[in-house]
């Protein structure tokens, strides 16, 4: 089974783009945001708005859409890539928040920009007349610098200031909206990968958040294909539709330092790596895309059909993205090693794309615990 159906319109409309990104790879890098510009054309595009609900004039897109217009503006700038992933994302939950919220937040002509930091709730919501007081710093926000709307989670304090307890005794959270100007930056996304996702970490300050912005994630009030998937998966397969793009920006990156005529030139044993390195490279990745193209086909083909899938289908979802983001940092690995000291240099974008996926690979949805994890569900399974 393979993974078909992306809508050509929206791909077509993210290769420009992605053309227009790789030309500015080096602003994006170095000014740590997307440019307005750029924002505005993407903007435009409807690539932010892929998975905003249609009954909020959303384009509804489906999941191969989704996966091919982030491989495909990973490949121009993982940047770029990375900042409409999350976008994309973070607009979906429209889905799942109540509809009057959603409507407020995405009706009309307003096509915003949400982005948040749902993991870990780092902040705190305490009750006030009319709503609450958020209060706190929220870690890699990615694409802040753009946003319009944050949609974050906190821990609910009682009316005394104290940890508001569920009737298990454990801690209550709770998501919500907040417009972006209501948060302040904080400086603290000076790193060597990624830098152009904005992954800043932004505060609030006796922030008033009306009643109607705070909530819970709840069934969604919309049907279609993604009113079956859980919220998880919704935020995990992004991230090796990325790695596999970022990796092909290696690839081609590569390709144009091999294409050099002093290559020629060099030792025999020397060219002879450098063919070994592309070769695993590309039995990495299109390995891994299949295996991940796969399980998504299968999982998207229930959820047409209104079905959802088992527990054990994103235990090979959850399995794959990582395994996929590993495998293309490992083909970055090898084609950084075989370009020798030409893959040193700033401006090579083998050396930039070797970067972002080292700081990709970082991402809760890329850890190595999700093996363990994975073979666990899969042993238990297996002796059932």
């Amino acid at each position: 089974m393979t993974f078909t159906g992306a809508d050509p319109d929206l791909v077509e409309r993210a290769a420009a783009l992605a053309a227009v990104a790789r030309g500015e790879a080096e602003a994006i890098e170095r000014e740590r945001r997307l440019p307005d510009p750029l924002v505005e054309s993407l903007r435009d595009a409807g690539l932010f708005h892929m998975w905003v609900p249609g009954e909020l004039g959303g384009l509804d897109a489906n999941a191969a859409t989704f996966m091919e217009v982030v491989r495909t503006l990973a490949e121009g700038d993982a940047a770029a890539g990375w900042v409409v992933m999350i976008a994309a994302e973070t607009n979906a939950l429209a889905q799942w928040m109540p509809r009057a919220t959603a409507e407020e937040i995405f009706g009309g002509d307003a096509r915003p920009i949400c982005v948040g930091t749902l993991n870990p709730p780092a902040g705190t919501l305490r009750p006030v007349d009319g709503g609450y007081v958020a209060e706190g710093q929220w870690p890699f926000g990615s694409g802040f610098p753009n946003a319009d709307w944050l949609i974050s989670r906190a821990r609910l304090l009682d009316a005394d200031g104290e940890p508001a307890l569920d009737d298990r005794g454990q801690p209550q959270m709770r998501a919500f909206a907040v417009p972006a100007g209501r948060a302040a930056l904080v400086d603290t996304w000076s790193v060597p990968g990624l830098a152009g996702t904005g992954s800043f970490d932004y505060s609030m300050h006796e922030v008033h958040v009306p009643e109607r912005f705070v909530f819970e994630f709840a069934a969604p009030w919309t049907g279609g294909p993604r009113a079956t998937l859980p919220i998880g998966p919704i935020f995990q397969m992004g991230h090796g539709a990325h790695a596999i793009g970022t990796a092909r920006q290696a690839m081609d990156a590569f390709a144009g330092i091999a294409s050099r005529p002093a290559w020629s030139e060099r030792p025999a044993h020397e060219v002879a790596l450098a063919h070994h390195a592309r070769g695993e490279a590309e039995a990495l990745v299109s390995s891994a895309e299949a295996w991940l193209d796969r399980i998504l086909a299968a999982i998207w083909e229930r959820a047409e059909a209104g079905e959802p899938s088992p527990p054990e289908a994103f235990n090979a979802l959850q399995l794959a993205v990582a395994h996929t983001v590993h495998a293309c940092v490992r083909a970055a690995d090898l084609l950084f090693e075989a370009a020798g000291a030409q893959s040193l240099y700033r401006s090579n974008r083998l050396e930039r794309a070797w970067r972002d996926l080292r700081a990709a690979g970082q991402h809760l949805h890329a850890k190595d615990r999700h093996y363990a994890d994975g073979g666990r569900r899969l042993l238990a399974t297996d002796s059932s």
